[in-house]
């Protein structure tokens, strides 16, 4: 074999190694690029999970903090509207005083007040134009006296002569005693209609 050939087949040679070389590192090459490509997705799907459950709940606090917002401006609107309801109604328990309804309860408050004084003797204060239907409810009794009081402008009061028993059985006292239940069956009626 001459140089010359033998050059040629190491040259050959060497190329063949170049060539499986370059190939073997093309393929890596390949292998790594397609590695990375998904290492990059995996962790863009990550990320876009990530971020988007980030949204999903950032939304959900804004959407409670609304509601809570909205529930809260709808209370006081109720809240305002039963105070006009309260206020308009409160000038008018001198008026309903005056109506036949009123006149055939005031027995049974009457008696439903005496019902807490026991044998006590007390005065019943009264607006001027109850006091003549009162001393006939109160007739005969003994230990009660009915007198006119210009400061109970609705119903009448109950006191006792020692002053340790009062029971305000005004229509006014009566409203504010009422007042908590008459609200909430007011608050549910307009609930009811949104």
């Amino acid at each position: 074999m001459t140089w010359e050939r033998l050059r040629q087949l190491i040259e050959d040679e060497a190329k063949l190694e170049v060539d499986a070389a370059r190939r073997q590192g093309h393929t890596e090459a390949a292998r790594v690029r397609d590695m990375a490509a998904a290492e990059i997705a995996r962790r863009r799907a990550e990320q876009e999970t990530r971020m988007a459950g980030e949204v999903r709940s950032q939304l959900g606090r804004d959407l409670g903090e609304r509601r809570r917002q909205a529930r809260r401006q709808l209370l006081l609107a109720r809240a305002r509207c039963l105070d006009r309801i309260r206020a308009a109604t409160e000038p008018l328990t001198g008026q309903a005083m005056e109506t036949d309804a009123y006149r055939k309860a005031m027995p049974a408050h009457l008696e439903e007040s005496l019902g807490y004084l026991g044998d006590e003797r007390a005065v019943i204060r009264c607006a001027a134009t109850l006091a003549p239907q009162l001393r006939e409810l109160v007739g005969e009794r003994g230990g009660l006296e009915v007198k006119v009081d210009p400061n109970v402008s609705s119903g009448f009061r109950l006191v006792t002569n020692d002053h340790r028993v009062e029971i305000d059985n005004s229509l006014t006292g009566r409203l504010e005693r009422l007042w908590p239940l008459i609200s909430v069956s007011l608050a549910s009626r307009t609930g009811s209609q949104q």
